[in-house]
Formats: C-alpha cells, structure tokens, sequence
C-alpha cells in the first residue's frame, strides 16, 4: 500500500525492519508477531491510518456507495469510525460486508463498540446515542424548536474510575466534587458555524468557476478492485 505512493527504496526498507522487529518485554524476552505495528512504536498509527485508508476509506467511496440507493457517509479518525444510511435494510447489508472485508485483511470490529441506531432528524424517542471522539452525539431541539444535533462531552472518566473494582465505587455527586477539588476545568464550546469567514483581498468565483475538490487520485483505482 505503501508503495503505490512511495518510490524511496530506502524508506520502504526501513519501514520494513521496523514492522519485523522484535517487541522487549517486561521481563527481558524479545518476541517477534508474525503481524502487526509495534505496540507503542510511533510509526504505528501512521501506518495503521494508512492501511484503513486503503481497507476502509476507498472501499467504501468506489465499491460500496454507488450499491445503495439512499446516500451514505463514513466518518473516520484513526481507528474510530461512523458510518451512515438513509436506509435501514442499506445500513444491515453494509455492516455483514463491513465484518468479511475486515476479515479479508486480518482485522476485525470491536464488538462492544459496533452498533446500529436509528438517527435523524424526524426519529423522536425512537433516535439513539453514540459516542465519537469524546463527544455524545444526540437529537434535540434548538430555540426555534427546529430538530438539530447536539453534542456534549462524554465524560470518560467517569466510567474509568469506576473500573477500579467489579462493583460501582463512584457516583455523580462524589465525581462533580473530585472535578471541584482538583479545578478541573469544564468544557467550553469554542466552534463557530455562523458563517464562513474570508480572507480579504481574494476575488469573489462564482459557481462555474468553483470546481470539486478531488479526494481520490487516478493511482487509488488499483487498490479498489
């Protein structure tokens, strides 16, 4: 994969030697996976972003789309991702080929982080929560009482402290007083969607002047097929 983009010989072998050397444990043994980034090695998430980008991103823009009939969206960071469907039935079929193409590269979903919720503006009760990036994304009303997302943080900490012990050691009250004592700070909203701001003295382009930004180059359609 990282050859289609890469022509430094020298580079490539490096990355090699890097994904084949051997992990130190803690007690002085050096094991060598047969697969895999290096635990903990900083070239790890630059590869896996690349890999996904290749098993995930454009397998889903080139083959998957143009099979549904209602649009679709995948949103990735890293290894977390989001996919949506206008249908039901679109969204059942892509998560049985999701789970094969994962398999086929030697990867698999995570399944207490995999699910299928309903989601959109007119779902009312019937609409469900997902966390993605810290944030818990939901359906309510804004001012006008029109439908619209909303987002607040998801508070991972709590459920952290809560994983010292198999049973629950930590409620609310107890937790807003450790956030009180060690002045922490709480969250600000700091995105603005207003309006788009533009730099001054650029020259207005009209529509036709406008052309599609193109995320795909001609050299991806080879990793496609």
């Amino acid at each position: 994969m990282l050859a289609l983009r890469v022509n430094d010989g020298a580079l490539l072998g490096l990355i090699g030697k890097w994904l084949r050397a051997g992990i130190l444990e803690e007690d002085g043994r050096i094991e060598h996976p047969e697969s895999g980034t290096p635990q903990g090695g900083s070239v790890s998430p630059v590869l896996a972003n690349v890999y996904l980008h290749y098993v995930l991103d454009l397998w889903f823009e080139r083959r998957m789309r143009t099979r549904y009939r209602g649009q679709s969206r995948l949103f990735r960071f890293a290894d977390d991702f989001v996919c949506c469907f206008d249908y039901r039935h679109e969204a059942e079929a892509f998560e049985a080929a999701l789970a094969e193409r994962m398999q086929k590269f030697g990867l698999e979903l995570a399944a207490d982080k995999t699910k299928g919720i309903r989601f959109g503006p007119w779902g009312g009760r019937h609409n469900g929560r997902f966390d993605f990036l810290g944030f818990e994304f939901s359906w309510g009303r804004g001012h006008r009482g029109q439908p619209t997302i909303q987002r607040r943080t998801s508070r991972i900490m709590f459920r952290w402290l809560n994983q010292r012990s198999q049973r629950r050691s930590l409620t609310w009250s107890a937790f807003n007083r450790l956030l009180k004592r060690f002045q922490v700070p709480p969250p600000r909203v700091v995105e603005r969607t207003t309006g788009v701001r533009r730099l001054s003295g650029l020259p207005e382009r009209s529509l036709k002047q406008r052309s599609p930004v193109k995320l795909f180059g001609e050299h991806y359609r080879a990793a496609c097929a």
